[in-house]
């Protein structure tokens, strides 16, 4: 039955915690606004209960469902640096440098999360832990093997559970036949005078060295 003046609302589970109005005359009903933005916790709750009080008068309860949790990345693979002689075709024992993000779309923290590349000397790479909408990135690499000359490509990508990255294609150097022939004289002439004489035997060995990537 008498004005009630600087009234503070409080909202302790909302962004502004308190609101206060000037003045209520008696009979009289006004209104403030509180905000709150959903958070992990909330998602993981299923739901977000609120209420606000006056002083020792608590407002009803309001719950207000929130989506369900849901775990999803997204899995982007690059080649990084390029090869030795700068043609953009990988050479037989070169090494491809790869960087693999993994960003979590989804609306719970991931923790350990593994990324696979079967076709990398690595193998497997652990992320510790992913917030929502936050990216981290990985290095893996792949030392280019007579097969992959012989494909004249190396096709690799990466996964995270059931999820793919995109395909990364590099292209090797065109398979090459190449030897290299050394001939030397083993043993010595039998009078080692450096001069063989007629009827002896010149023994000779010869080396034969690949040098093609076949």
């Amino acid at each position: 039955n008498v004005t009630l003046c600087n009234v503070e609302v409080k909202d302790g589970n909302s962004k502004e915690k308190t609101a206060t109005i000037p003045t209520i005359e008696p009979g009289d009903t006004k209104s403030v606004k509180f905000t709150h933005v959903v958070t992990e916790d909330d998602i993981k709750a299923g739901e977000v209960i609120n209420k606000a009080t006056v002083k020792d008068t608590p407002s009803n309860e309001v719950t207000t469902p929130t989506e369900e949790q849901k775990e999803a990345v997204e899995v982007t693979k690059k080649v990084t640096g390029e090869d030795k002689n700068k043609d953009g075709k990988y050479a037989l024992g070169e090494t491809i440098h790869y960087e693999v993000s993994v960003k979590n779309i989804g609306n719970v923290t991931l923790s350990n999360v593994v990324v696979n590349d079967g076709n990398s000397d690595e193998k497997t790479k652990t992320i510790d832990t992913l917030v929502p909408g936050e990216t981290k990135s990985v290095e893996f690499t792949h030392k280019v093997v007579e097969d992959d000359i012989k494909a004249g490509k190396v096709v690799n990508k990466a996964t995270v559970k059931d999820t793919p990255s995109n395909e990364v294609t590099t292209d090797t150097e065109e398979p090459r036949e190449a030897v290299e022939l050394t001939k030397t004289v083993t043993g010595e002439d039998e009078n080692k005078d450096g001069k063989y004489a007629l009827g002896e035997t010149i023994h000779y060995e010869v080396s034969v060295k690949n040098i093609g990537n076949v």
